[in-house]
């Protein structure tokens, strides 16, 4: 396996093109600004740059490279693998109900014998991510490993796009789409790790009243009410000060691992609820964690560490963060891609983007969605 990474501005400077690369087993990963997927140009140029590969991606909350936060660029990882066989799939969600099923339908194109593992992109509005990532489990079984994230786009309510081309089919970009990559044969080789940094504190409580991403009520109250008593005079920044904030689920908790975590985004202060980054279940036990910018970067570190070693050969790392963890972090964002970056093996290159949510397995192999973590896909031929 080859790896090269690299920048793209849309000035219409060159793109780097690998001699002999373009092909069926080269996967084009390119994280975008949202903006530059309304305007298409530059990533119609790197399509034209491999028109014989895999292309695959997603608009973004911020694009990294290295160790490197840029906003209004396009993050590139070109792969070029020895015998890995690549298979790559989309389905559009009519709405967002049906994501589940999407979830399913992709699943079902991607299996095969030697499926090794895969990765999966959604569009940050019209599907529920949680809801297709669950599909593609209930079909491809929970030895398969099954990471990737949720589409973003730096600005509120601003478009959210997914990316793909076949080899051979000119790219296609889609607001309502799932895309998946499978990975097929005997060397590819998928590790996945996750750290969030957050601390629960204060009282455990139980949602009372929820319907999807919405929470209503925790313990027979206003759920809004609840945040602005903890923000005190930060409530005047909501909803981006409840980042500091989000909410741990404690049901289904395995000792030892951390809980999933939802990252508030959006308030409706006529309902007096908070709007999430995932569903909220009703019935659910919660508790609101806090942290630091030096403990959310260790954590970073940490996820490096804990992937699972895979010697001297050539990888890349995919990091999914949560653009509600940038938000936190401020000025300080790259610090976390720093710890990361020196957490890793020096014979592997770093891309990802700030999503909406990423997307991960559990110690039980299903694949969940996750906010306000540091996830991480290790990508390796042995």
């Amino acid at each position: 396996m080859q790896v090269r990474t690299f920048r793209l501005f849309p000035d219409g400077a060159p793109i780097p093109v690998e001699p002999g690369w373009d092909g069926p087993r080269t996967l084009v990963l390119a994280f975008f600004a949202s903006e530059l997927g309304v305007a298409r140009t530059t990533l119609e140029a790197l399509r034209s740059a491999y028109p014989g590969s895999h292309l695959a991606g997603a608009s973004t909350g911020g694009e990294i490279v290295g160790t490197s936060l840029e906003d209004n660029s396009i993050a590139v990882a070109v792969l070029h693998f020895a015998s890995t066989e690549l298979a790559l799939g989309r389905e559009e969600v009519a709405q967002i109900h049906s994501s589940l099923e999407a979830g399913r339908r992709l699943a079902r194109h991607l299996d095969h014998a030697e499926l090794k593992g895969a990765l999966l992109f959604t569009s940050g509005l019209a599907a529920d991510g949680a809801d297709a990532a669950r599909g593609l489990s209930q079909v491809l079984g929970r030895e398969i490993p099954v990471s990737g994230g949720v589409a973003a786009a730096a600005g509120a309510g601003g478009p959210t796009f997914t990316l793909s081309a076949l080899p051979g089919e000119p790219l296609e970009l889609g607001t309502d789409q799932i895309i998946g990559i499978g990975f097929r044969g005997r060397a590819i080789r998928l590790s996945s790790a996750s750290k969030g940094g957050w601390s629960p504190f204060g009282l455990e409580r139980r949602v009372t009243r929820s319907q999807g991403h919405i929470l209503y009520e925790l313990d027979g109250k206003p759920a809004l009410a609840l945040y602005r008593t903890y923000l005190g005079e930060r409530a005047r920044g909501l909803p981006l000060t409840a980042s500091l904030f989000p909410l741990a689920i404690l049901d289904g908790r395995v000792r030892g691992e951390d809980p999933l975590v939802r990252s508030v985004q959006g308030v409706d202060e006529e309902a007096q609820s908070l709007i999430f980054g995932g569903n909220i279940q009703e019935g659910s036990l919660v508790q609101l964690m806090h942290s630091s910018v030096d403990r959310l970067v260790e954590a970073s570190s940490q996820a490096g560490a804990s992937l699972a070693p895979g010697g001297a050969h050539r990888g890349l790392c995919l990091a999914v963060s949560c653009i509600a963890r940038r938000l936190v972090m401020g000025e300080r964002a790259e610090e976390e891609l720093e710890a990361l970056s020196e957490s890793l093996s020096p014979s592997t290159d770093l891309v990802g983007f700030y999503s909406h949510g990423e997307l991960s397995p559990e110690r039980s192999g299903e694949c969940l969605l996750h906010n306000q973590t540091m996830t991480l896909t290790l990508i390796q031929e042995v």
